[in-house]
């Protein structure tokens, strides 16, 4: 397929460069992908732990910033241990961690940690990158029900500032914009949807 291609394999392996001559042009390509001046966010991607612990990472970011190239920059942490360590960089702005309602209750204090730091915490893959949705769908709960209960766990978790839906049909546009409207006093008891965690 198009991801053996020696070409898409030689940029898979440059996106995992976090060096900071990497960081700046990656962030002058996306404003010019962008046709913009400047980024509102600038998100490392799953960034392994010794790139959260390199000193010349937030120099870079914080150049980028003063320059006016980037408005904020932060960390999509690929675990809850990357994302303890990504707080403890100096003048993150915001944290972007997976949260959904199996994994509400552990990342309470996390989220907590952040804001009270007065980080921006992103709650992405609410919905489990679609886990949740396909064991409702073999227990028969309604779909509608759960996208609904799933969005208004994350929208409402104290400490979040922002929900990143992943969304590859654009059905699921239509769908999670109907699901962000449900009203939050008729969704899916949470309880039934933990249950599908186990």
């Amino acid at each position: 397929g198009a991801a053996d291609s020696p070409r898409i394999k030689a940029l898979l392996l440059t996106r995992r460069s976090y060096g900071s001559a990497y960081i700046t042009r990656a962030a002058d390509e996306s404003l010019r992908r962008l046709h913009t001046d400047y980024l509102d966010v600038f998100m490392l991607h799953s960034p392994p732990r010794e790139v959260l612990l390199n000193d010349e990472i937030p120099v870079a970011l914080d150049q980028l910033r003063a320059k006016g190239k980037v408005r904020a920059w932060g960390v999509s942490a690929q675990s809850e241990a990357a994302a303890w360590t990504a707080m403890q960089m100096p003048r993150i702005d915001c944290l972007q961690i997976r949260f959904n309602v199996c994994q509400a209750k552990p990342k309470a204090e996390l989220i907590s940690r952040a804001a009270n730091q007065g980080l921006a915490v992103i709650a992405r893959q609410p919905f489990a990158s679609g886990a949740l949705l396909a064991r409702a769908a073999e227990a028969g709960l309604q779909r509608e029900s759960v996208l609904g209960a799933c969005l208004q766990l994350a929208q409402d978790a104290e400490g979040v500032a922002s929900v990143v839906v992943g969304m590859s049909r654009p059905e699921h546009v239509a769908e999670n914009v109907a699901a962000a409207r449900t009203d939050p006093t008729t969704p899916l008891d949470l309880e039934r949807i933990r249950a599908l965690c186990h």
